[in-house]
């Protein structure tokens, strides 16, 4: 929960306010208290699209509205404050239910649809997250919505689905819905349910009967159980779910790095299956274009704001519980279903130059698409005062091309903010542009700028590539067998990379108990037989290289050749899929440390990749996870800036942006006076190739000395 701030009223309708609970697209929630001292959700509604309705149905698994009206402060409702954990919550923490709290909980959810029905109404909006859990059975949440007549099948096909999710752990918008995990027992109530012509599905009274919905005390496992009692002695006031009003996000806890999004902090409403309408598949070479889409909740006014958006993901929240509850939303959007239109308001630009055809091409899609899911949801439900587009212009890793595109950005008076470019070769050319024009440009991918300190509006998003090779030495120290002599090969085809690389291994390196053998091979060397004679004469057990894939490959191939079974570890430059196919089998056993996570396989990001692929039907590619983070930084930094009374302008942004602290997907984003990095961590990422791919270790063990460039 977070505190009032000055803008705050202290009461509303007569309840004094407690706190800030969060905020969704529809309201500002905040827990209050009634003058006779019952605590209370309040929700103070964004957009009313309607006057103001009081309880018309009771049903015990109905939340109900216990007050309401309009005044100063805009269209108020209040409804009592659920200290059990969201249906989300409850399967991140605790795994799908049992059969038995399964057909328990459709039992009681369509007996409380069928009195509903029975008065004529619909709920209309319901999913997981609008469904809290008590001991004596679940409340359904936002039950004061808009009244649809008529349109009964459409509440049993979202219960379905959520019964899906409850039985599976499953996001249930698949078409059709996998069933593949839901009990036999349930399998053909849960066919019926979903079933695609409205007049097959059951009424509730049917499935309320068939269920059983009536079950009380007991429908759910010891552990969930103790769980809510401890939330019913102890209001958690500060959780990440703190229970607010029906569907509404809560306010996350500031220092849990995790996303409060999904089922949990969203109310979306899926009402039957939606038609499909295809996705971009990809940016065009420049140009600019509106992103749309995506449930968030907005960030709590802290100075560091905490990961959300896409993704539920954790055991608490992207945290994406293993991807469960990650991005509801954009898996939707990912089959098609139309979003609703992004926040009214001023229009702003965020730049992406990056090489899209060129020899980063990999790393600029990455950006793009990462990129392009941030924004995506922030102008669907961000409720932001601005709506957000994105200009892409793609320098193919050309230093002119590069100069050019920044010179086209910054003389866009829109674009607030550049996130690009992608590679170290176009780096300082671009740099120069935006520094002359003021535009703050965030580098994601870029590991070395040759004239850093005349770049002041530059951030770097990533430890740089000196920082990235001191991490070499405690990877290799950590392996099963640790060196007692390494070589150190210096490929000056790499220029400044490979210098970069050697270098900081060198100095990294405990000399007591490793002995270097450092090899400097002219640029242009094809042949590795020669160096790679000298490596073995000298008895090396590890082998470092700083230089490119191609180089990689021909190093590996000599080494396999002779017969050598050391370890052999390189830098991200040599990190390309032109080393598998060069090196083939001798790729085998090779390490790399690279600035990058892979989303797919990093806990930290769970829930990132399955929604990447349903977005964009591939797996993410590098520095995807890295720009999702980036965009949602820009974003809070331009939040922050009309939160302070601020003019939203390159400089304020570039400021705010400077203060910011940001726990994404990736690692945490900061940057020192100097605008390089300065987040906590991880230093580098570890991968091994194994049967012809690049396999994710994990972190790299945190350097022990040394400083980049």
């Amino acid at each position: 929960m977070e505190p009032l701030r000055p803008s705050d009223p202290p009461r509303i309708g007569g309840c004094r306010l407690l706190g800030r609970l969060g905020e969704g697209s529809t309201g500002l929630v905040y827990l209050a208290r009634s003058v006779g001292g019952t605590p209370l959700a309040l929700k103070v509604l964004h957009r009313p699209r309607r006057p103001y309705r009081g309880p018309v149905v009771h049903h015990p698994c109905l939340v109900r509205v216990v007050g309401g009206g309009t005044d100063e402060n805009g269209t108020w409702v209040a409804y009592p404050y659920e200290p059990g954990p969201a249906l989300p919550a409850a399967v991140a923490a605790h795994g799908p239910l049992p059969r038995r709290s399964v057909r328990a909980l459709g039992g009681m959810l369509a007996d409380a649809l069928g009195a509903l029905h029975a008065a004529g109404l619909t709920h209309g909006g319901l999913h997981p997250g609008k469904i809290l859990l008590a001991a004596d059975g679940p409340r359904l949440t936002d039950t004061a919505g808009p009244v649809v007549r008529g349109d009964e099948a459409s509440d049993i096909f979202a219960l379905g689905q959520v019964l899906v999710y409850a039985a599976t752990g499953r996001t249930p918008y698949d078409d059709p819905a996998d069933l593949a995990d839901v009990p036999r027992s349930l399998l053909e109530v849960l066919q019926a349910c979903l079933d695609p012509d409205p007049v097959l599905r059951p009424v509730a009274r049917e499935l309320s009967e068939e269920l059983g919905g009536h079950q009380g005390e007991g429908w759910l496992p010891p552990a969930l159980t103790a769980e809510i009692a401890a939330r019913a002695q102890h209001p958690p006031a500060g959780e990440e779910h703190a229970p607010g009003p029906p569907g509404e996000p809560r306010a996350r806890h500031p220092e849990r790095g995790r996303y409060s999004r999904g089922y949990d902090a969203v109310g979306s409403g899926l009402v039957g299956p939606a038609a499909p309408r295809p996705g971009p598949a990809g940016p065009a070479a420049s140009g600019t274009a509106a992103a749309g889409g995506g449930h968030t909740a907005a960030e709590p006014a802290t100075g560091t704001p905490t990961r959300r958006g896409l993704i539920a993901i954790a055991a608490a929240g992207l945290v994406v519980a293993g991807g469960t509850a990650f991005g509801a939303w954009m898996v939707r959007r990912a089959k098609g279903t139309a979003g609703a239109p992004g926040a009214a308001g001023s229009r702003w630009t965020i730049g992406l130059h990056v090489d899209l055809s060129g020899p980063q091409a990999r790393y600029g899609r990455g950006q793009y698409h990462g990129i392009t899911m941030a924004l995506e949801e922030l102008n669907e439900h961000g409720n932001l005062p601005f709506q957000l587009e994105l200009a892409v212009h793609d320098d193919v890793g050309d230093p002119p091309s590069a100069a050019r595109a920044a010179a086209e950005l910054a003389a866009d008076p829109a674009v607030l903010m550049v996130i690009g470019p992608t590679g170290d070769a176009v780096a300082d050319s671009a740099a120069t542009v935006y520094q002359d024009a003021g535009l703050p440009v965030l580098s994601l991918s870029v590991g070395h700028l040759a004239h850093r300190a005349d770049y002041p509006v530059l951030l770097h998003g990533r430890p740089g590539t000196g920082t990235t090779g001191l991490a070499i030495p405690g990877c290799l120290a950590a392996g099963e067998h640790p060196p007692a002599r390494i070589g150190l090969v210096d490929d000056r085809t790499a220029d400044t990379h490979s210098w970069l690389i050697t270098r900081a291994v060198s100095g990294a390196v405990d000399r007591t108990r490793v002995a270097l053998v450092p090899r400097v091979l002219p640029a242009g060397t094809e042949d590795f037989a020669p160096v790679t004679a000298e490596l073995l004469a000298e008895g090396v057990d590890a082998v470092v290289y700083g230089g490119l894939p191609d180089g990689a490959a021909r190093l590996a191939r000599a080494l396999r050749a002779a017969g050598w079974s050391g370890t052999a570890i390189a830098g991200e430059a040599a990190m390309d899929p032109l080393f598998l196919s060069d090196a083939g089998q001798a790729a085998e056993g090779w390490r790399f440390v690279a600035g990058h996570t892979d989303p797919a396989s990093d806990t930290r990001a769970g829930g990132f990749a399955p929604v990447h692929r349903r977005r964009f039907g591939e797996d993410p590619e590098p520095y995807a996870a890295e720009g999702y983070d980036a965009a949602r930084m820009v974003v809070i930094a331009m939040q922050r800036t009309l939160e302070e009374g601020e003019s939203l302008n390159r400089a304020n942004v570039l400021r705010r942006l400077r203060t910011l602290t940001y726990n994404g997907v990736t690692r945490p984003l900061a940057f020192d006076r100097a605008g390089d990095y300065a987040g906590t961590g991880p230093a580098a990422y570890q991968y091994e190739v194994e049967a012809g791919r690049f396999r994710f270790l994990g972190p790299a063990p945190a350097p022990t000395t040394g400083s980049d460039e």
